[in-house]
Formats: structure tokens, C-alpha cells, sequence
């Protein structure tokens, strides 16, 4: 909801109010015609309707962030803002999957959803630090930054 906002409220401080209105009425489109494709086939059979769902939210998005970084000429690097956050999201998953299906066999469900939760949260920090998914710039907005900024300095992945 916080992008939601963001994003309409960047299209109104530039006067687009009914770009993201159109956008969305695009991805209403794709969902119509996805879900009906997808619900017919029948290997998807209901499952298609979530799909086309976030068919329809993907396309909004994608069509809000080419607008944006068309028409306001926002500086958008697909390494910083997708790759790196998917390596970092994907390396977590993997951390939370893995670390259950090895544990759940050994302790119980809560134990080992719990560890593995804290697994993959430990991971993801880490992964987003290295990766440099985190901007120094960025960090400024964690509370107590400051620590954070100087271990990164430390360690040398901030200059």
C-alpha cells in the first residue's frame, strides 16, 4: 500500500492523476483475458484466477514504472532495484525452504519454523548488505544507521 501511495502520489505531484487509473484499467484487461484463458485450460482450471490476478497487478506496475522513468526521467538501474533485491529475496527463500525440510525432521513444526524464519532473515540481511542491494544513502532512513554505517565501513563495503 506504501508504493500504492507513493506512486500516486508521484503521478499527482506531476499533474498524471489518471495515468495510474488507466494503467490499471490496461491490467483489468489482462486479467479478463488470462483468466479466462487460464480457467479453461485444465491443468490450471481455478488456480488461473490468482494468476491472472497478479497478471493484472504486474501489468499495472510495469506500465506505472516505464511512465515514471520515461516521462520523469527517474534514473533507474535494473541491477540495483530488481536483480540485486531478487538475489537476496531468492537466497533467503532458499535458506527459509531448505533449513525447514532439514529441521522438520528432526524437531518439531513450530521449532522448525521458527529457526528457519530466523534463518532466512539473518541471510536476507546479510545477502542485502553484500550484495549491495542496501544503498549507504538508503540506510540513512534504518534507525541507529549509524552503527550500521560504521561497520559497513569497517568491513569495507562502504566508502
Amino acid at each position: 500500500r506504501c508504493i500504492k501511495a507513493w506512486v500516486q502520489g508521484g503521478f499527482q505531484g506531476i499533474g498524471k492523476t489518471m495515468v495510474p487509473v488507466g494503467n490499471l484499467a490496461i491490467g483489468a484487461v489482462v486479467k479478463v483475458v488470462s483468466g479466462f484463458l487460464l480457467m479453461r485450460n485444465s491443468e490450471r482450471n481455478v488456480m488461473g484466477a490468482p494468476i491472472s490476478t497478479v497478471l493484472c497487478y504486474l501489468t499495472a506496475m510495469i506500465l506505472n514504472m516505464y511512465y515514471v522513468i520515461t516521462y520523469v526521467g527517474l534514473d533507474f538501474k535494473i541491477s540495483d532495484y530488481i536483480i540485486r533485491p531478487g538475489l537476496a529475496t531468492a537466497g533467503m527463500g532458499a535458506v527459509a525452504y531448505f533449513s525447514y525440510m532439514f529441521l522438520s525432521t528432526k524437531t518439531g513444526n513450530t521449532v522448525s519454523t521458527g529457526i528457519s524464519i530466523l534463518l532466512a532473515v539473518f541471510i536476507y540481511l546479510v545477502l542485502v548488505l553484500v550484495l549491495g542491494a542496501l544503498k549507504q544513502e538508503d540506510a540513512e532512513f534504518i534507525p541507529g544507521w549509524r552503527k550500521l554505517n560504521n561497520l559497513m565501513r569497517r568491513i569495507g563495503l562502504w566508502g
